[in-house]
């Protein structure tokens, strides 16, 4: 599975609103069998290290407003 969509504007961020969308996700993913999970992010590529995902990949990307993709995926 991949997580998708998850966008907190930049007034709420720090509130741990990311945190708790991504953590409902893997918990579902868990519970429907899934041994890991998969995601990209553009400019928010430094804060999924700090949850447990891994760095699988970086792609240059001219329409991401970091002009990059990086793909990541966390063991469950």
């Amino acid at each position: 599975p991949w997580i998708a969509g998850v966008y907190t504007l930049y007034r709420y961020r720090g509130r741990g609103i990311a945190k708790a969308l991504i953590t409902q996700l893997e918990e579902e993913a868990r519970r429907l069998g899934f041994k890991e999970i998969f995601l990209k992010a553009g400019s928010a590529a430094g804060y999924y290290p700090t949850i447990g995902y891994l760095q699988q990949d970086k792609v240059e990307d001219s329409e991401s407003a970091s002009g990059q993709e990086t793909f990541f995926r966390k063991p469950l």
